[in-house]
Order: structure tokens, then sequence, then C-alpha cells
């Protein structure tokens, strides 16, 4: 550049920028997500991001050798997820923004036996004897017990912490 008769040079460095791509949107497993179970996060397939993952972390922890990338899905071994709670999960890749989603674990809930009403002594004041297949664990968890005042069909739901709610129907009789 010339300017009153004086000349002024100067130079830039240019650096290439390098293009961070965006990276495919990942959603969480909501079936079957408890613990100890093999979660699948699934995005739209984008073959170039698949194939790219340096890094997967689950709580700012690697996961390597705890993970299978397939077409459209992010296969993570159960031993992964030991509680229940919810897991934050970065999917790091080669020129691409990091991915994430937030996985929720669920408690494992067991099956409650079988519930059988009673038919013989089910009148109104009477105790009754609901019978089911003894489950000793399932029986110390039982929340929830109801009285019966008067006659009628009452539909019975036993809740146990830590397993799926039993339920029977009970008629009781006038006396």
């Amino acid at each position: 550049m010339l300017t009153k008769g004086r000349l002024y040079v100067t130079s830039k460095v240019v650096k290439p920028v390098q293009v961070v791509k965006t990276a495919p949107i990942l959603s969480a497993d909501k079936k079957d997500n408890n613990v100890g179970k093999t979660i699948n996060i699934t995005f739209k397939d984008n073959a170039n991001w698949r194939n790219s993952i340096t890094d997967i972390a689950v709580n700012g922890k690697s996961i390597k050798g705890n993970y299978q990338v397939v077409k459209g899905n992010i296969i993570i071994n159960g031993k992964v997820f030991t509680k229940a709670q919810s897991y934050k999960i970065v999917i790091k890749a080669k020129d691409y923004k990091d991915a994430q989603v937030t996985q929720v674990i669920i408690p494992v809930v067991k099956s409650a036996p079988t519930l059988a009403a009673d038919k013989k002594d089910n009148k109104v004041g009477k105790s009754i004897n609901i019978t089911f297949k003894d489950n000793s664990k399932w029986r110390s968890s039982i929340i929830s017990r109801k009285v019966f005042t008067k006659a009628q069909s009452y539909k019975i739901v036993i809740k146990a912490k830590g397993y799926k709610d039993a339920q029977v129907t009970q008629v009781i009789i006038k006396k």
C-alpha cells in the first residue's frame, strides 16, 4: 500500500478454518430401559458420522469396548447402567460436534404372584383371605392394604415395592 510517498507492507497469515459438522439427533431408548439391560440409542443414519465415532462417554466416563455402532443404532452394554437414574451419553466423532442424549434407566419391576379372591368368608366386617403362591420377598414388600366396610365388589390392588401391581376382584356380601 502506498500513502504519501511511503510504502506499507502488511502480511496476513491465513489459517484454514476447521469445519465442524453437525451430528445427527440422538433418541434415548424408552423400551425395556431397565437397570442392567442393553440400551439402543437411535439416530437417522449418517454413515460418515457413524464411521467417524471415536469415543462414547456415559456420565463423563469412556465406555470403550462396551458399545457397538451399527446403521442408525448405538448399542450399549447393559453392564454400563448399574442403577436407576438419568445418564448423560456423549458421542465424540472426528470433525463433528459432540452428540448427546439423556438416557433414563428405570428399576427392574418384578412380576407379582397371581391373586385369588376369598369366596367362602367374604362377609362385611369379616376378615378375608386373598391367596397366592407364596413369595416371601413380594409379601414383605407390600406397601398398601384395604378395609371393606360395605357389601359390594372391590377391585383390590396390592402394591409391593419393586414389583408390578397385583390385583383381584373381591366380592363382599351382606352378613
